[in-house]
């Protein structure tokens, strides 16, 4: 199974949706290409990633409606390492937590 997990931004998600569409000319069992969109919930400029809130919505949503050959499974990030280090095991990585929630507004979006 493969799976893109760096998907942020709806150009690159259209590059990725036309790439599959023409591959699958010649293996059409082959099915839809498994994607992640990345957020930066950390919001460090120096990350990838979808800006969390309204740009991520639309570009879940966008995915959904627009990418016939891309299966969105979810979305993924990759925490602020000092953040994560700083915190207790007991201590939850706002990070992550973010995510969460990003996921339910995404999933409102795509409804």
């Amino acid at each position: 199974m493969f799976c893109v997990s760096s998907v942020d931004s709806i150009k690159r998600a259209d590059i990725l949706d036309k790439a599959r569409r023409d591959f699958l000319v010649e293996p059409p069992e082959a099915g839809r290409l498994r994607v992640h969109v990345q957020v930066n919930t950390s919001w460090e400029p120096g990350k990838h990633g979808c800006m969390p809130g309204q740009p991520t919505n639309e570009l879940c949503e966008h995915i959904v409606k627009n990418c016939p050959h891309l299966l969105l499974l979810g979305l993924m990030t990759i925490g602020a390492i000092a953040r994560s280090k700083a915190l207790s095991p007991r201590e939850e990585n706002a990070d992550f937590s973010n995510l969460i929630e990003q996921v339910e507004f995404a999933n409102t979006a795509c409804q």
